[in-house]
């Protein structure tokens, strides 16, 4: 998984859902899905920014499919994460995302494993 940061990318993150599991793909090929927040992202953009982060050439990718969902995932706020001995984790505490709730389970852990 790849995470753009910055205010440079409109990309949230990149995962390659093929190495998940073989079968999403033939002939050895690789299947990647990017994420966005932004809703309006054209399609130039994407690819550029596919283009750039993964430094894969233009040439060698073409995309298949672009679904935009206006409202897929709430804008990031600042909750409590810790209470007494309690612990909040999710993807609302890093960013909206599977890969923000993973994220979010790590970091808390960490910070236990430190106290």
């Amino acid at each position: 998984m790849l995470c753009a940061t910055g205010n440079k990318y409109e990309t949230n993150s990149i995962q390659c859902l093929s190495n998940i599991s073989y079968k999403y793909t033939k002939n050895g090929d690789h299947l990647y899905s990017l994420s966005s927040l932004n809703y309006e992202m054209t399609v130039d953009r994407i690819i550029d920014e596919f283009a750039e982060i993964t430094k894969i050439k233009k040439d060698d990718f073409s995309l298949i499919k672009v679904y935009r969902i206006k409202s897929a995932l709430p804008r990031f706020r600042e909750f409590v994460k810790q209470k007494g001995n309690m612990y909040f984790c999710g993807d609302w505490s890093t960013e909206p995302s599977i890969d923000g709730a993973i994220k979010s389970g790590r970091l808390i852990a960490e910070n236990i494993t430190r106290e």
